[in-house]
C-alpha cells in the first residue's frame, strides 16, 4: 500500500497536559455517557483536547445544527467546547461516524482541524513523536470497507448526500447502520494492518502510537514502539488518554478512567 507523510504537529509551550480520546459516539441513544462527557470537558485541567474522531455517533452535515429543535445534544456539545476553548485548545479529527463534521461546525466550537494521520511533536527524540490516527484508514484486510470509505470521503459524494433533506439523510445513515451490523455480524473482527500502521511508523518516526476506532482499549508494542489503543465511550464510562509534561521536559503517558458518579 502507499501511505501518505503524516501531518506534523508541534506541541506549544503551554501544552503541560494534553488529553487524547475518540469513539465517544454521542448520541441521543446514550444519554449517560452524553452526561460524562460533557463533565469531563467542564472539569479537566488538560490545556489541550485531542478528539481522534466518532466525536458523535453520526454527524449528518454542519446545516444540523440550523434545526436546534431536533439537535439539541449536537448543539450542547459544539457550546461546551466552545466554553471550554476559553482555557484549552480544542482539535478535532474525523472519523468514520463523523467524517462530515466540517467548517461551521469546527468555528461553533472554537476547534481547530486535525488531520488523519498527525505527529504530534513532543520533543525531538522518536520517544516523544507520536503519531495520531483515528485508524479506520489501517483496516485495509476490510475491502468492502475501505471501497466504502474511499467512496464517502469524495467531494462528489458528500456534495450529493450533503444536498438530500435532512430527514432524508438520517434515514440512508440508519439503514447504512443497520448494513453494516449486519455485515459485522457475518464476518470475523478486524482490527487494523499491522504492517500498514508499521509504514506510517516509519514515515512518521515516530515512537508512539495512539489511535481509536477499533474500540480495544489496550497497549502494545509494534516493532519496538507503544501503540495505544483508545476504548469507546458508553453506558456513562469512557477513558482518555493523558500526557502529562514533566520539569525536565520529559512527557508520560497514561490511561485515566472517566465515568458517571
Amino acid at each position: 500500500m502507499t501511505t501518505q507523510t503524516p501531518a506534523e504537529l508541534q506541541a506549544p509551550a503551554h501544552w503541560q497536559l494534553v488529553d487524547i480520546l475518540s469513539d465517544t459516539h454521542l448520541g441521543e441513544h446514550d444519554p449517560a455517557t452524553f452526561a460524562a462527557w460533557l463533565a469531563y470537558v467542564e472539569t479537566t485541567p488538560a490545556n489541550a483536547l485531542l478528539i481522534l474522531g466518532d466525536w458523535f455517533e453520526a454527524w449528518l452535515g454542519d446545516d444540523c445544527l440550523d434545526f436546534a429543535d431536533q439537535h439539541k445534544l449536537e448543539a450542547q456539545a459544539l457550546q461546551a467546547v466552545s466554553q471550554a476553548s476559553k482555557r484549552l485548545d480544542a482539535l478535532v479529527m474525523l472519523g468514520n461516524r463523523d467524517f462530515l463534521l466540517g467548517s461551521t461546525a469546527l468555528s461553533a466550537c472554537n476547534a481547530s482541524y486535525l488531520h488523519d494521520a498527525t505527529v504530534l511533536s513532543l520533543g525531538g527524540a522518536p520517544s516523544q513523536r507520536l503519531l495520531l490516527s483515528h485508524g479506520d484508514a489501517w483496516c485495509t484486510d476490510d475491502n468492502a470497507y475501505m471501497q466504502f470509505r474511499a467512496l464517502a470521503r469524495s467531494v462528489a459524494w458528500q456534495s450529493e448526500f450533503l444536498s438530500k433533506p435532512l430527514d432524508e439523510r438520517q434515514r440512508l445513515v440508519a439503514h447504512m447502520r443497520e448494513q453494516s451490523k449486519t455485515a459485522q455480524a457475518n464476518k470475523a473482527a478486524v482490527d487494523v494492518n499491522l504492517p500498514a500502521v508499521a509504514e506510517c511508523v516509519q514515515l512518521a518516526k515516530a515512537g508512539i502510537v495512539v489511535h481509536g476506532h477499533t474500540h480495544e482499549g489496550a497497549s502494545h508494542l509494534l516493532n519496538g514502539v507503544h501503540r495505544h489503543v483508545t476504548c469507546d465511550w458508553h453506558e456513562g464510562h469512557g477513558q482518555i488518554i493523558r500526557l502529562a509534561r514533566s520539569p525536565e521536559n520529559t512527557w508520560t503517558v497514561a490511561r485515566v478512567d472517566v465515568q458517571t458518579a
